[in-house]
């Protein structure tokens, strides 16, 4: 036998291996386990909404969450990003944080308004959420930690296991996740025409404050290397060397912050 029939056999073998391999694959299965997983991050997702009350009262509709939708409106509009899938969520408690949960659920607490000093501080923080929505973060995280051969009986049977509500309790993600975020929301900002500069400047505060108020602030215990972050949010934006339009919403930012602490 030639050395080109030898190859000639070889390469029919190796795509019949191929093909036979491919034919075994339960695929109804491999769809199933995606549907499974679409039903799971939605049953999540109600969970942790309706957990959120032991947090403190939960606001849903009203004038701070339409000022809220218009920021979420300008980031999406800018990025090419569906809004109706984004659900808002301020609930009403000291905490500083913002965290999205499953089901883009973006959850906004009345402590991070009160800490922020502008709209642009506030859609810095909005955009790292929804970037990590956007990459799927909460569910990747999910799987790594906790696995999909937990997760998947959690979507079959509709109960939800300790180990995934200590988990989204916590919010943290690891570093490379937190990265992405944050360069994604540098990226969101700029195409919505909003200045990245103020995400930067509330990392360094949160830097300069985390000694005294780590305790207290969410936002720094899960989000870690404040300082970091705000230099790389900087660096990337500063690539850029277009003007900025200031988001002027139907309410002043003085009068939001002060519906905040009511």
């Amino acid at each position: 036998m030639t050395k080109f029939s030898i190859q000639f056999s070889l390469l029919i073998l190796a795509f019949l291996c191929i093909w036979y391999s491919l034919s075994q694959i339960k695929w109804v299965e491999i769809f199933q386990i995606e549907k499974n997983a679409s039903k799971l991050e939605r049953e999540l997702g109600d969970y942790y909404m309706n957990s959120l009350k032991l947090y403190g009262e939960v606001i849903e509709e009203g004038e701070m969450i339409d000022t809220l939708e218009e920021i979420k409106e300008r980031i999406c509009s800018g990025n090419n990003i569906n809004p109706e899938k984004i659900k808002l969520h301020i609930v009403k408690t000291s905490e500083v944080n913002a965290f999205a949960a499953p089901d883009n659920n973006l959850v906004i607490f009345t402590g991070l308004i009160d800490y922020c000093r502008s709209y642009e501080e506030l859609a810095g923080v909005m955009a790292h959420e929804i970037a990590h929505m956007e990459k799927n973060h909460i569910m990747k995280k999910l799987g790594k930690e906790i696995g999909l051969s937990t997760l998947l009986p959690i979507a079959s049977s509709g109960t939800i296991s300790i180990e995934a509500i200590r988990f989204l309790t916590s919010s943290a993600y690891d570093r490379s996740m937190e990265k992405e975020a944050d360069s994604f929301a540098v990226k969101y900002l700029i195409n919505s025409d909003i200045n990245p500069a103020p995400m930067a400047d509330m990392m360094y505060r949160l830097s300069l404050e985390e000694s005294t108020l780590i305790k207290n602030l969410t936002l720094i215990s899960t989000h870690p290397n404040s300082e970091d972050r705000a230099e790389s949010i900087l660096k990337q934006a500063e690539k850029e060397t277009q003007e900025y339009n200031p988001l002027c919403l139907d309410i002043e930012w003085e009068k939001f912050q002060a519906m905040a602490k009511e």
